[in-house]
């Protein structure tokens, strides 16, 4: 078949294609569904050339049974102003300034505290902050 237009008005439809079935559109394809059923016995793979975005009104929840992977050089998890893997960069920021700070300490005598221990209390101190900063973006 061969047209310039087509418009078909149904109220139910069923198809059954037992081979492939394959859809060729050179301009844009739009799809308007009150909701979208998608189910394979194999894999489902997604392609583009240029960005995915994806929007969503409610709750995302994906699930699997085995391990669930996110590759990319660079990745952002989080709200669009906090991204809450920068968390682990400022623990270890704090980490290795108060293992430095304690690394350096010394006491005065027997039984008196470090010299250094308000720069200790200091760094205790900032990964309370860094909590802080990232708890709201963490449920």
């Amino acid at each position: 078949m061969t047209s310039d237009q087509q418009t078909h008005i149904t109220t139910n439809r069923s198809v059954t294609i037992k081979a492939n079935d394959k859809t060729t559109v050179l301009g844009t394809r739009t799809l308007m569904a009150g909701r979208i059923q998608q189910l394979a016995e194999g894999d489902i793979s997604t392609g583009t050339c240029a960005n995915l975005l994806e929007k969503i009104g409610g709750i995302r929840k994906s699930v699997t049974t085995i391990k669930q992977q996110l590759i990319a050089p660079q990745c952002w998890v989080g709200s669009a102003d906090l991204n809450v893997l920068q968390c682990l960069m400022g623990t270890l920021d704090v980490l290795q300034q108060l293992a430095s700070q304690t690394a350096e300490h010394v006491h005065p005598s027997n039984g008196s505290p470090p010299s250094n221990s308000a720069d200790i209390a200091a760094t205790g101190a900032a990964a309370g902050k860094v909590k802080a900063r990232y708890n709201p973006a963490i449920e």
